[in-house]
């Protein structure tokens, strides 16, 4: 590189400075070209055996296409029993309770009013869509659960001010 008649570079470095194209031996210029020689050619018989595989496998057989309709889907066969169901024996349906029956189940409601109440106040949210029935046993134990809460608060409280009035009681003897 010249400028005002200096030079910065010898001319070897300018030589190797410049890009070197590498020309590629791997790649033929026709790579579909096979030489005559080869077409003529004979692979040897150890080259046969080795390309046999070690351990060949079962040959798969597949089974022949579906029939297709009309617009070109394959049609699949109907199930065996299609769209009659196998017979099963008729579902008995829930008994009717009688007035005698209604009388015995209030009684049996009182009854377990005074037993303690289950879990079901713990349980998450029951919708009364879904189950009405479980939605308003679940309301009337958590109203039950509050009930006895609020019972066992004021118990509480009461045996503290006992306790605290006993003491009072003490101090004032003492004093």
């Amino acid at each position: 590189m010249v400028f005002d008649n200096t030079k910065f570079a010898s001319e070897r470095t300018e030589e190797i400075a410049k890009p070197h194209i590498h020309v590629s031996t791997a790649c033929r210029n026709d790579a579909f070209g096979v030489k005559k020689s080869a077409l003529s050619a004979s692979a040897s018989a150890r080259v046969s055996e080795m390309a046999q595989p070690n351990h060949p496998a079962d040959p798969v057989e597949r089974p022949p296409p579906r029939k297709k309709n009309a617009f070109g889907a394959p049609i699949f066969p109907q199930p065996k029993f299609g769209k009659r169901l196998p017979k099963v024996k008729p579902y008995k349906m829930g008994e009717c309770k009688d007035k005698d029956n209604k009388d015995k189940g209030q009684a049996n409601e009182l009854e377990n009013t005074m037993k303690k109440y289950e879990s079901v106040p713990l349980y998450p949210s029951i919708d009364p869509c879904i189950d009405p029935a479980g939605a308003k046993k679940q309301a009337k134990a958590r109203r039950v659960a509050e009930k006895a809460k609020k019972a066992r608060r004021e118990k509480r409280g009461q045996k503290r001010q006992e306790k605290s009035d006993q003491v009072k009681q003490e101090n004032d003897e003492k004093k």
